[in-house]
C-alpha cells in the first residue's frame, strides 16, 4: 500500500478524510501533490500585501488622490477585509475537488464541475446561487454593505475579479451543488464550504477589528478609485503568492501566519523596490540638503552655478 504521509502536506486526503480548504498547492515534475497552503492563510497573506502597499508614499497619495479625501486606519482594514475575501470563491466544492488529478480522482460524492473561483464566488455573494444566504451566512456581508454604496457592488466585486473584467452575471456558475457539504457515502462531511465561509468571517471580526465599529465615512467608490484599487488587489495577490523564503513560502508547521504576514508583506514590498523610504534615507546622507543642513546649489561646482540659462528658440 502507498505511503500517505508526506511531511510537506501531512497525511494524504482520502475518501474519509475531512478536508481544509486549500488556497495554493503545488506539485512535482510527475504531478504528484507535494504542497498545500491553507486557504485562509493565503488571503491572510494578500490583504497583508495590500495593507503593507498603501503605505508606500506613492501609492497611498494615489488612493488618496483618487478618493478625494484622506484614507484612515479604518478605512485601510476596511479594504483590506474586501482584499480577504479576493479569493472567497475557493471555498466551493469544485474548486477544492482540483486536489485530485488523474488517474487519482476525487471521492465519488466530490462535485467536480464548475471549478472555478471567480465567478463562482461572486453569484454567490451576489445572492444569485440557490440559498446563498444560507452557505454565506458566517460571512460579515451585512457589516459590508454599511461601508457605503459601492463597497459590495463596486470594491468587493472588483477585489473578487482581481484575474482580469470585472464579473457579471454568469448563469453557468450559479448551481448550488458545489456549495453544498460533500458527503462520503456513508452519510459523514467530508468538506463543508459554508464552514469555511464561517472560519473566514471569523478571522475577520479578529484581525481587523477597526471595522466592525460604527462606520463614520463611506468607502469611496469613485471611478478612478475602483479601478485603482483592482490593479492593487492584483498587484497583493501576486505578491502574496511568491513562495520565496521570507515572501510567502507554505505556511510552516506551528506558524500562525495571522502574527507573520505582515513582516512577510513588510519584507516582500521594500524588497521589489516600491518602498523608497530606504533610499530617501540613503539620500540623507549623502545629500545634505535633504536633511535641510545647506542647499542644494552648496553642492555643485562654481562653475556649474554660473553657467548662464539656456535661451530658448
Amino acid at each position: 500500500m502507498a505511503n500517505l504521509e508526506n511531511p510537506a502536506i501531512g497525511p494524504m486526503p482520502t475518501a474519509h478524510t475531512k478536508q481544509v480548504a486549500w488556497g495554493k498547492l503545488s506539485r512535482d515534475e510527475a504531478d504528484r501533490l507535494t504542497g498545500t497552503h491553507s486557504l485562509l492563510d493565503h488571503m491572510t497573506d494578500v490583504a497583508a500585501c495590500f495593507l503593507a502597499l498603501a503605505e508606500c508614499a506613492g501609492i497611498r497619495r494615489s488612493l488618496e488622490l483618487a478618493a478625494g479625501r484622506p484614507l484612515d486606519e479604518a478605512d485601510l482594514q476596511r479594504l483590506a477585509v474586501l482584499v480577504f475575501l479576493h479569493d472567497v470563491g475557493k471555498a466551493n466544492a469544485g474548486f477544492q475537488s482540483r486536489r485530485w488529478k488523474t488517474p487519482e480522482r476525487p471521492p465519488a460524492l466530490w462535485p467536480t464541475t464548475p471549478l472555478g473561483h471567480g465567478s463562482e464566488g461572486w453569484e454567490l455573494i451576489a445572492g444569485r446561487v440557490p440559498n446563498a444566504e444560507h452557505y454565506a451566512s458566517g460571512l460579515p456581508i451585512a457589516e459590508i454593505v454599511l461601508w457605503g454604496d459601492g463597497a459590495v457592488s463596486e470594491l468587493l466585486q472588483a477585489s473578487i475579479s482581481h484575474h482580469g473584467r470585472p464579473l457579471g452575471v454568469s448563469p453557468g456558475n450559479q448551481t448550488e451543488c458545489i456549495w453544498k457539504p460533500v458527503l462520503d457515502q456513508r452519510g459523514a462531511v467530508l468538506y463543508d464550504p459554508a464552514a469555511t465561509l464561517t472560519s473566514m468571517g471569523e478571522r475577520l471580526k479578529k484581525d481587523y477589528p477597526l471595522v466592525f465599529g460604527e462606520c463614520q465615512q463611506p468607502l469611496p467608490d469613485e471611478h478612478a478609485f475602483v479601478h485603482l484599487f483592482a490593479g492593487l488587489v492584483q498587484m497583493a495577490d501576486w505578491l502574496g503568492s511568491d513562495t520565496r523564503e521570507k515572501f510567502f513560502p507554505y505556511t510552516a508547521p506551528g506558524e500562525d501566519r495571522t502574527q507573520t504576514a505582515a513582516a512577510r508583506a513588510a519584507y516582500a514590498v521594500k524588497s521589489i523596490g516600491l518602498d523608497v523610504s530606504v533610499w530617501k534615507n540613503a539620500l540623507h546622507g549623502r545629500f545634505p540638503r535633504a536633511s535641510g543642513d545647506r542647499p542644494w546649489s552648496s553642492l555643485y561646482p562654481d562653475a556649474l552655478r554660473k553657467v548662464p540659462p539656456r535661451k530658448r528658440g
